[in-house]
This record gives C-alpha cells, structure tokens and sequence, in this order.
C-alpha cells in the first residue's frame, strides 16, 4: 500500500513538472540582462535614440524596427529611424557604423537588437517532452518502482526566436545596458519579435537610465 502510495505521488510530481517544463517553453522571458554600474540614473534622459535590428531576412528586420521603436516610444523615449551603412566583414552589428550613423541622424543613442532562431528551444508541432521516473532497486529511494513515462505533445511555429540587445551612449561609444531575451516559440516569428520587443523595453525602462 505504502509502495502504491509513493508511486502515485511520484507520478503527480511528473505531472507538473511536465506541465511547468511546458509552460516555460512558451512564455516570453529577459533571460539576463547588464546595466554599467558606472552609469546615472536618467543618465539618457532627454537623448534621441536610433533602433536598429539585424540578424534575419529584411522582412523581419523591419518588422522588429517597427515595434521596437514603437515600444521605445511607449516608455517614453524619442527614436529615430535610419539605415546604417554595411558593417565591414567580421565587425559586430553594435560597432563603429552603427554610432556613426546616430550621429550623423543627431542621435545621442543607440538602440540595436540582433535576432537569432534558437534552434532547439521549442519541439516543432507534433514533439513532445517526456519526463520519467527510473525504476530502480536499492538506489537512494531504497526500493523498486515502476518508470513513469508522460508525454506531453508541444504545437507551435517553429523554433523560438532569441535577441540580444545593446544600449550604447553614440557621444562616448560606451555600452549603458545589454539584455538578452527569448520568444515563446508558441506564436509565428512576427508574434515573436513583438513578444521580445516587449520584454526588452519593459526592461530597460526598469534600468532606470531614461
């Protein structure tokens, strides 16, 4: 009875695992993110901002410009739009070209994303998670039990999309704050780039350099 008693409780324990294991797949989230120590609060206040986005096709690229400066205006900050010239061979999105296309747009700051698929992070329509509980005899649990196996069907779009993004101050090139975000997988890449334009802002309106 006592053996019957724990494989039910191990089998709920499995249960909601699977079911928290799920939940985190599909839910948006500011996986880390970084503000200079160094710099003030309301450090950027007043300062125009250029959103940039790169790291996908032009479609998407445009599409994350799009509600990234709308999301930036919604906590308050002034953006302008521009297009940067190519960044040379090997040289990060977030560099020189970049600062020197602010200035030239009489932006004080540089707002840049780059978007990633995050290959892996969400199994595609029809995958599914399994979580199990081993048989074993003698081990830490003292005894044998049955394996438990739940399987747990995740739909969805594809594969989640990921970004990193930079803040930089365009008159001194320093980095003021990074984070890095990713999508739910759950929803179509456009959804998706709007669900980390969301978390990102969101977050660094908390950043306090605004």
């Amino acid at each position: 009875m006592e053996r019957k008693r724990k494989r039910g409780t191990w089998r709920r324990v499995g249960v909601v695992a699977s079911l928290l294991l799920v939940a985190a797949c599909a839910t948006p989230q500011l996986e880390a993110q970084w503000r200079d120590p160094q710099a003030a609060a309301g450090a950027m206040r007043g300062k125009t901002v250029l959103i940039v986005c790169r790291g996908l096709d032009l479609t998407l690229e445009r599409l994350c410009e799009d509600r990234l400066a709308a999301d930036a205006q919604a906590i308050g900050l002034r953006v302008v739009r521009a297009e940067p010239p190519a960044a040379g061979a090997g040289e990060p999105a977030t560099s020189r070209v970049l600062l020197e296309a602010a200035r030239a747009a009489g932006a004080g700051a540089v707002l840049a994303m780059q978007l990633e698929r995050a290959y892996g992070a969400v199994v595609p329509g029809g995958g599914s998670v399994g979580v199990g509980v081993g048989a074993s005899r003698g081990g830490w649990s003292g005894g044998a039990s049955g394996a438990i196996g739940i399987t747990l069907p995740l739909g969805g779009a594809g594969p989640a999309l990921a970004s990193g993004t930079s803040l930089f101050d365009a008159d001194s090139s320093r980095l003021l704050w990074s984070g890095r975000a990713r999508g739910s997988g759950a929803a179509a890449e456009p959804a998706q780039i709007a669900e980390l334009s969301r978390v990102t802002t969101e977050a660094l309106r908390a950043a306090g350099l605004f």
